[in-house]
């Protein structure tokens, strides 16, 4: 089994790439931003924000890390799974001490900051300045978390400028050296 961790800035497209990715292989996706929000929710929290306001980035972090270990051995095939979002720099030695003998994978996904602002401004379906402090709102969580910890450990580096089945194709090879598999004909990306 392998488990792929996509970890970068916001607004890269690793959420894109992660579905699509899981598709071609099979792989079940997990979010992270969606762990994020179902347990600030829990905590009756309507925004993440106000969860890490109120408890702080540790406290977080460290009900994230046990709920996204809890989920991986809920939701991962016999393949593996995807993580779309790997910041917390204790997720990838958390992952291969609980699930021994499997390949863990890391992907950093990057894109220039004129895209991530364009992307993050049609996300957000707003103006210019309000799409800056969501992403840097975002960014400055994500780093504070170890990001920047997992993209230097990471297999591979990818930027994401292109059309997306341009990136893919360059994604599958790995990803089928990774998990064994070969498809043939016209089901290859």
């Amino acid at each position: 089994m392998a488990i792929f961790l996509l970890t970068g800035p916001s607004c890269t497209g690793k959420l894109t790439l992660a579905q699509d990715l899981g598709k071609k292989f099979q792989l079940p996706v997990l979010g992270e931003r969606e762990i994020l929000h179902t347990l600030a929710s829990s905590h009756g929290f309507s925004r993440t924000r106000y969860w890490l306001a109120e408890d702080g980035v540790n406290k977080v972090l460290d009900e994230v890390l046990k709920e996204t270990i809890r989920r991986i051995k809920t939701e991962k095939n016999e393949l593996g799974l995807i993580l779309d979002g790997s910041y917390d720099h204790r997720l990838p030695q958390s992952l291969s001490e609980n699930f021994k003998g499997e390949k863990i994978f890391i992907i950093s996904v990057i894109a220039e900051e004129k895209t991530r602002e364009e992307r993050m401004t049609k996300r957000m379906n707003t103006n210019l300045e309000e799409a800056l402090n969501e992403m840097h709102f975002i960014d400055r969580f994500k780093y504070l978390a170890g990001m920047g910890e997992i993209m230097k450990e990471a297999n591979l580096a990818i930027k994401n400028e292109r059309p997306i089945g341009e990136t893919l194709r360059e994604i599958q090879p790995l990803l089928e050296s990774e998990l064994s598999f070969h498809p043939y004909g016209p089901e290859r990306m």
